[in-house]
């Protein structure tokens, strides 16, 4: 897959020849307007109503016009349908009496995606190494690639086939990255990290540095070498100015398919399963486990060397400082099964409210106990 001579020296941001194919970033233009009919055979849905409407775009419900498909996500959305002004809706059951073509298809959503895709195809940049990169003599570079200017890669690199690198990005020694993989703006990739084949990783993104360990040693905090590497597996999107530390020892691993959102910290020795989603500015403390398939909200935070189960779900802004077994619902601070969490979340604003009448309460209990006090006792009368 890579060759060992240096390549062509050209630059690939003097020239575009969008091909829609496998590329970095949409086009702004729409390539034209397709029959209904063959956009409802494009995604695979059920069409009802005419198949002639030319349709050349997509939109929300409340911003599409005439011309353009819409998408009602579920069904508290149909009522929004009959004021749209859209010529045709992705829908998942028919909407009775509407007199407008209906696409019927199991997941609206999903559906969108596609039409989105298929009015904004996505592009393959040119091909070629901008006079303006540093490419070290021993970097391997594959077929097809585009180095944007003023890119650094190491020596010992090796990129795969298919892989754009946007300007100011660097690149360290060793490093191994797969095919079609796209490095936006300012991505900083340290030595030895190993990243797969199909990875989007974007603006201002650092992967490798040193995680943060230190021991104090009586008189000041001894940095302890961070030694190990990170590894990234295939289909992994990561989020803007996201860090991901490498290990200690061994490496900070995370699993194919997982998205990672904007600002997230992934620790030292963190490993990440497949297929998780982490929204923005979570915080993942050193050597924790995260399961499959798991759910992160915004702003919530692990503790270190905490395992997570496969298929855990955490509400954003929590505070997770225990296991959790697989399945699990959780939110809070520390985290509660996720309904309690609901619960106590709708008692908070009741509080002042509640600790007012238990000031009431004790104030009348005090007061009763005074009065049977000051009663005459029966002990000792004559």
């Amino acid at each position: 897959m890579m060759k060992r001579k240096k390549p062509k020296k050209t630059d690939p941001s003097r020239s575009r020849k969008p091909s829609g194919a496998g590329a970095a970033r949409k086009t702004p233009a729409r390539t034209g307007s397709f029959p209904l009919s063959v956009l409802a055979r494009e995604i695979g849905g059920k069409l009802v109503g005419s198949g002639a409407v030319k349709i050349s775009g997509i939109g929300s419900l409340p911003e599409a016009g005439p011309g353009m498909i819409s998408f009602a996500a579920s069904g508290k959305y149909y009522p929004l349908i009959s004021a749209s002004r859209a010529s045709a809706f992705l829908v998942g059951k028919k909407v009775e009496g509407l007199k407008k073509p209906q696409v019927i298809v199991p997941d609206p959503m999903l559906a969108a995606a596609r039409v989105i895709e298929l009015f904004y195809p996505e592009r393959e940049e040119p091909a070629g190494v901008s006079p303006h990169a540093w490419v070290a003599p021993g970097a391997r570079l594959g077929k097809g690639i585009a180095v944007y200017p003023f890119v650094y890669i190491g020596e010992g690199a090796e990129i795969g086939s298919g892989t754009v690198i946007y300007p100011h990005c660097y690149i360290g020694p060793g490093v191994s990255i797969g095919r079609e993989c796209r490095l936006f703006s300012r991505v900083s990739v340290r030595e030895g990290t190993k990243i797969g084949n199909r990875v989007r990783i974007h603006d201002g993104v650092v992967i490798g540095s040193d995680g943060f360990g230190y021991e104090w040693d009586g008189s000041r905090h001894r940095k302890i070498p961070q030694v190990g590497g990170v590894e990234i597996e295939d289909d992994v999107e990561i989020g803007a100015n996201a860090t991901i530390d490498r290990a200690t020892l061994e490496n900070t691993v995370i699993r194919r398919g997982t998205k990672i959102d904007n600002h997230v910290q992934v620790a030292h020795n963190v490993r990440i399963g497949s297929h998780a989603a982490i929204a923005a500015q979570v915080g993942i403390a050193g050597s924790s486990r995260i399961g499959d398939h798991t759910l992160i909200g915004g702003q919530a935070g692990i503790d270190d060397h905490v395992q997570i189960g496969n298929r855990v779900m955490i509400a954003g802004r929590s505070g997770v400082a225990k296991d959790l077994p697989d399945g699990a619902k959780v939110g809070g601070v520390p985290t509660v099964p996720f309904l309690t969490w609901l619960r106590i979340s709708n008692l908070l604003p009741q509080l002042p409210e509640m600790k007012q009448d238990l000031e009431r309460v004790k104030r009348r209990l005090a007061e009763a106990g005074k009065g049977r006090r000051a009663e005459p006792g029966k002990k000792g009368e004559s």
